[in-house]
């Protein structure tokens, strides 16, 4: 079939240009078929809707805007229909343009999903059989969008009203017969809600009273508010029950609803409630903790026998005292002034907030002396989140305060001592290094300057007086890059510690009585820090020179492992040993100490004298960077 078909000469006797402009301008998305089904013709509007463009789709069959109508008769059967019945009108229908226009192969402006009312008109020829068919196409997505939010919003207010646990009555405003009620009602009064519905609400009520007030607040204020009314259930039980309505409007028609609350336990526990007031005041005069109950002006309403005590008020001064009040003497944590905006009550009138755990210091008059108290400010709100009042409660921490002094002063002793060790350190190696500048390496430079004076007098002699002069000269330096070796610390970013703490074996080998052995086969240096490496070189050397100074011994061992985020050093002699519950002489031992204390790490001294000495360290490794 031909993509040109002609249209009805009915529309043809239309001037051509006219028909053109209408169908064209038309703000009615509309489609022409052929009696075959083949699109004709598009307007601008539904090219615009449907995002397609009209050489795009005139000529291509009109299963591209398949619909259930279509799917259901066939295009065939659709044609046929509209003939038939001369007219299908307000059709809804489902369009997804990308499925359909992918199916033809026809490229669309935007993959969209649109409801559509849709009216299809016949055309007739003179004959009086279909030529072609008109399809008007009407958007009522948004329509269809709003429907289906109303009906899901009346669908939730059905399930909010029928799960509310409050019970909930609609009845008619003009004779206050019920309408409707929800599955609490049903519960509260023990009937289903067909034997509820057609009864007013005053009916449930007991008292004739509160039938009277219920309809007469109605009628005059359209409203009740927290009415306390006695229901009669089914079986004739009286429950005490809160009422509260209003006029509601649904579907243009003014209801009243009710809600209902039963209270009967509320009640029955107030007077539980009212005893136990006065065991409760005891209670809170027996509390060891402070406790002050103020206004939103923070002036003090009530407090117990330990608030007088801990703040040295008498029960006459402190009643209506306020926290604005000028004479209070209170210091800050650090000992300054603290000024009044900074106490914990006025921060919580500013700000609305709770203030925990405030230390301030504070003057007592009746004692005549300070306290240090740990203070808490909460507050209290109405139902209307106004501030009603502030719940403060404090307690004694002087001996804490006293406590954490003590600990910083020995902790001020401590630094003290590592300084002065330090310090000691240092003069003990200016003065090691004296003796060695001295008594070794000045008498070898002695040597070589004396067979330099003898080579210059005796000019026979001077070429063996020379070549004695370098070896001496040779021996003065390697003592002085020996002595550099002690003083300056190692590249340890260069040189690992290993080959670091084997150098100075081999070296101490060679000259020395005592043998040194350094194992290291379960230790692992990569990931270590400089700091660290640094430490257990110097803790090495430092216990090497407390060896060859004090052991009297032949062999020691060096031990370095590695495991579960710890590196572990253990220095062993086989020299005197020594008792471990004296105190130690030098400060060889005390260093290594100081070390340790500022690199997380631990010492432990295994010795007695003629048992040689064996030394453990322990260093945490495990995240340092974050411990750094």
């Amino acid at each position: 079939m031909s993509s040109n078909s002609k249209l009805s000469k009915n529309i043809a006797q239309t001037p051509k240009n006219i028909f053109e402009e209408i169908f064209l301008q038309s703000t009615v998305s509309t489609q022409i078929l052929d009696k075959e089904g083949w699109c004709v013709r598009i307007n601008k509007k539904l090219s615009e809707i449907f995002g397609v463009l009209p050489k795009d789709i005139e000529g291509k069959k009109y299963n591209i805007f398949q619909d259930a109508e279509i799917k259901k008769h066939g295009i065939d059967k659709l044609l046929k229909k509209v003939y038939t019945e001369k007219s299908i009108e307000q059709w809804e229908v489902f369009f997804n343009i990308d499925n359909a226009s992918k199916s033809q192969n026809i490229p669309i402006a935007t993959p969209v999903t649109k409801w559509f009312s849709n009216t299809a008109y016949p055309v007739l020829n003179e004959k009086g059989e279909l030529e072609n068919v008109i399809i008007q196409h009407q958007d009522i997505t948004l329509q269809k969008e709003n429907s289906l939010r109303l009906k899901e919003s009346e669908e939730s207010l059905q399930k909010i009203f029928n799960s509310s646990p409050v019970g909930l009555l609609l009845s008619n405003t003009e004779n206050e017969e019920i309408i409707m009620v929800n599955r609490a009602v049903e519960q509260l009064i023990g009937l289903p809600s067909n034997k509820i519905v057609g009864k007013s609400v005053a009916y449930f009520l007991a008292d004739k009273a509160d039938q009277k007030k219920y309809v007469a607040s109605i009628k005059q204020f359209g409203k009740v508010r927290n009415m306390e009314v006695a229901l009669k259930k089914a079986n004739n039980q009286l429950i005490t029950c809160y009422a509260s309505g209003d006029v509601v409007e649904m579907n243009g028609e003014s209801l009243f609803l009710t809600g209902i609350v039963n209270i009967s336990e509320l009640k029955q526990t107030q007077y539980a409630l009212q005893q136990s007031e006065a065991k409760f005041k005891n209670l809170i005069e027996d509390l060891q903790v402070g406790l002050l109950v103020m206004d939103e002006h923070a002036n003090i309403l009530m407090f117990n026998k330990a608030a007088c005590n801990l703040l040295g008020y008498s029960s006459e001064q402190l009643l209506g005292k306020s926290a604005y009040d000028t004479d209070w003497k209170i210091i800050r944590d650090d000992g300054t002034f603290m000024p009044g905006n900074e106490f914990p009550v006025p921060i919580v009138i500013e700000t609305l907030q709770p203030v925990h755990n405030c230390t301030m210091g504070m003057y007592r008059p009746l004692y005549h002396d300070w306290v240090w108290l740990l203070v808490d400010a909460i507050p209290i709100f109405d139902n209307s989140h106004n501030l009603q009042q502030i719940i403060c409660t404090f307690s004694d921490i002087t001996e804490k305060k006293q406590l954490e002094k003590q600990i910083q002063n020995q902790q001020i002793k401590e630094q003290q001592l590592i300084t002065e060790a330090i310090i000691q350190s240092q003069e003990e190696q200016r003065e090691e290094m004296g003796r060695e500048l001295h008594d070794n390496i000045n008498q070898l430079l002695a040597g070589a300057k004396i067979y330099l004076d003898m080579a210059i007098k005796n000019t026979s002699m001077s070429h063996n007086l020379m070549y004695k002069s370098m070896d001496i000269l040779d021996k003065a330096i390697q003592e002085i890059r020996k002595i550099s070796k002690m003083l300056v610390a190692p590249s340890l970013e260069e040189d690992s510690l290993q080959l670091l703490v084997k150098d100075v074996v081999n070296t101490l080998n060679n000259n020395r009585s005592v043998k040194f052995k350094f194992v290291f086969d379960n230790f692992i240096e990569e990931g270590l820090s400089k700091n660290i490496k640094l430490v257990l070189y110097r803790i090495i050397q430092e216990q090497m020179n407390n060896i060859l100074k004090h052991s009297k011994a032949t062999e020691a061992v060096i031990e370095l492992n590695s495991e579960n985020g710890y590196v572990y050093l253990t220095i062993k002699d086989n020299g005197q040993g020594f008792d471990t519950s004296a105190k130690p002489k030098g400060i060889g031992l005390r260093n290594i100490t100081n070390r340790l204390l500022l690199n997380n790490g631990k010492m432990f001294i295994d010795s007695s004298p003629g048992n040689g000495c064996k030394l453990y360290i322990s260093i945490l490794i495990e995240n340092e960077d974050t411990q750094l």
